[in-house]
């Protein structure tokens, strides 16, 4: 038996979802030590079992089924859903499952010979963004180069849940988030991210973006994000993210966010936050800031939630260098 904790990420921004030099997606993420997965995974006689309910759960059984039928693994396995975090909330919560139970078969398998990209293109992650496998893998500040577009590469914008033919893009950038930086994270209890045919559609009905905001959000990660993080710079990290939150696809996916979502941004900024975003579809907010303003940035946004009568969690967490780990 082997248990297998996983991490979660913040999904700052697509790059391009323009696709005029001949790629495609790109992404920029952080990795997070809170909230976590964790399951535990045992061999057994035949067929695969899954303790656990909702998404989560169907996630992890047909990882399960898909790693023993690619791998030829003779018998079957038992999963027990130790811990987890709510599905379509712009945690990633998706890959994390289904790349968790998939090295989690493995190792109670006592399969050795296997990667993390490999596992993920099996299994179709990745397909649009690469952060969520990246973040399993190795945890930190995360930038990935998308995929060629067109003719022999993907062709369409599509999200990764529908972009099955190709495989996780390249990480082009990966480096360490300053330990004392915080990430306070609001779950307002509002309609949930986009996902399935709903996602599917959008990406259809508004790729693509305008070219000039694209080379905006690349001329912010490559010259305010990367260097921010490489010198401990929050406070020109978190104006980067608020100037993002504006531009190319993230504009797209804060527009179509309950307002109570874009309220807890300015919530954050007001409690001092250095910046404040949506991650992925949210409707997760997440509020960048330092060690000795979280507390308080977190306080405000649950005062917030509370005054508006909008259930939800507040999380403050501190940033993962590093991916999932196996114990056992």
């Amino acid at each position: 038996m082997v248990v297998v904790r996983s991490v979660s990420r913040l999904h700052v921004t697509l790059i391009d979802l323009h696709g005029g030099l001949g790629r495609v997606d790109g992404s920029v993420g952080v990795t997070l030590e809170r909230p976590w997965m964790e399951f535990e995974v045992e061999r057994a006689e035949e067929g695969v079992t899954v303790e656990g309910e909702g998404e989560v759960a169907v996630k992890a059984e047909r990882a399960a089924r898909a790693v023993l039928e690619g791998f030829g693994l003779e018998g079957g396995v038992r999963v027990v859903v130790r811990r987890s975090y709510p599905e379509h909330v712009g945690l990633g919560s998706g890959t994390q499952a289904t790349l968790s139970v998939a090295v989690g078969v493995l190792e109670a398998f006592g399969v050795e010979d296997y990667d993390v990209r490999g596992l993920a293109d099996l299994l179709g992650r990745g397909g649009t963004s690469g952060i969520g496998v990246a973040a399993f893998e190795g945890g930190g500040f995360i930038v990935d180069g998308g995929h060629r577009f067109g003719p022999g590469g993907k062709e369409g914008f599509k999200p990764s849940a529908a972009s099955g033919e190709v495989p996780p893009a390249p990480v082009v950038a990966r480096l360490e988030v300053p330990g004392d930086w915080r990430f306070v994270l609001a779950i307002p209890e509002v309609r949930r991210g986009a996902h399935g045919e709903e996602e599917v559609d959008i990406f259809r009905r508004y790729c693509p973006v305008p070219a000039r905001e694209v080379e905006r959000v690349c001329r912010l990660v490559l010259m305010v994000m990367l260097p921010a993080v490489a010198e401990g710079d929050a406070e020109a990290f978190g104006r980067a993210v608020d100037e993002v939150q504006g531009l190319g696809f993230k504009r797209v996916e804060v527009g179509l966010q309950d307002a109570v979502v874009r309220e807890l941004m300015e919530v954050a900024r007001e409690a001092g936050a250095y910046g404040a975003g949506l991650s992925s579809f949210g409707p997760t907010v997440y509020a960048v800031c330092d060690s000795a303003s979280a507390g308080g940035v977190a306080r405000e946004l649950e005062r917030f939630l509370r005054e508006r009568g909008v259930g939800g969690e507040v999380i403050v967490s501190e940033p993962r260098n590093e991916g999932f780990e196996v114990r056992g």
